[in-house]
């Protein structure tokens, strides 16, 4: 991880400190002042029977400029594919082997030193297989607390983490957004009380667009990220949040990850608003 952060700091032209910075973004904000009201949405489902993973990516400080889809070479010769941003070494993605990681804001437990969990997706998506990766997971010190969901074409976990504690979850749909979901972290859940009832709205409305809508093919997942909610109870999953305001959340992509094929589909900016581009994770 440490040449990671050299060779960013050596290809940017920045200290190997800003470069590290960069990595701990939401760590060095700390949770006691997230304010956010929107965050991330993802969910994997079946399309044609091959798990899919999709996920809305909300982020402040009017970021649709800064979102990148990156493909790389591991070192063991094998093909990753990232969705991420300017600067950001990790995030949501698949490999040429047929995983594919996503990731979700949760606030809990300490946060203290350790690897900052996009790192520690890019590791997770230089494994092998499923297994290889939960099982590494496991063994990895994480600085903060997320939720991972971890997938193939045919099984699905996802992983909440609250300091050195970790639980696994198999559902028939895996759906998240950022407040827990394991009764052992749901009392110790530090996501302040406007953010968690905007992301039990968007809970809400993502699973009732999930069991109502056939998902017969990828742009079915982007009906579901492009909702922007309706009545008190369901929240918007596509946030517009306000133009020009740097605090303000605003979903700045969206994907679909088609782990089997092999491919990400992929829409920058507000989703609602944008065109669809595929990109194989094989050169």
């Amino acid at each position: 991880m440490h040449r990671l952060i050299q060779g960013l700091a050596q290809g940017a032209g920045i200290t190997v400190d800003e470069a590290l910075l960069l990595q701990l973004r939401r760590e060095a904000v700390g949770y006691q002042k997230v304010q956010a009201r929107g965050e991330c949405t993802s969910f994997v489902v079946a399309v044609d029977s091959s798990l899919h993973g999709a996920q809305t990516i909300d982020l402040n400080g009017c970021m649709d400029d800064h979102m990148r889809v990156v493909r790389y070479v591991d070192p063991a010769g094998h093909s990753v594919l990232m969705l991420t941003y300017t600067g950001l070494l990790g995030f949501m993605g698949l490999n040429d082997r047929g995983v594919g990681v996503l990731i979700n804001l949760v606030v809990g437990g300490q946060w203290r030193p350790g690897i900052p969990p996009y790192l520690v997706v890019r590791d997770l998506l230089e494994q092998p297989t499923l297994d290889a990766a939960r099982e590494r997971l496991q063994s990895l010190p994480l600085a903060s607390s997320r939720s991972l969901t971890l997938f193939d074409a045919h099984r699905h976990v996802n992983v909440e983490i609250y300091g050195d504690a970790r639980v696994e979850a198999e559902r028939p749909w895996s759906l998240h957004t950022n407040h827990y979901l394991a009764e052992e972290f749901v009392a110790g859940d530090a996501l302040n009380v406007f953010a968690r009832s905007d992301s039990r709205k968007r809970m809400n409305a993502a699973s009732a667009l999930l069991k109502e809508t056939p998902v017969a093919d990828v742009e079915s997942l982007f009906s579901v990220m492009t909702s922007h909610g309706s009545g008190k109870d369901l929240g918007a999953i596509c946030v517009h949040g306000a133009p020009g305001d740097q605090l303000s959340d605003r979903t700045v992509a969206a994907a679909a990850l088609d782990v089997g094929g092999g491919r990400m589909h992929v829409r920058v900016g507000l989703p609602c608003l944008s065109q669809t581009t595929v990109i194989s994770v094989r050169p």
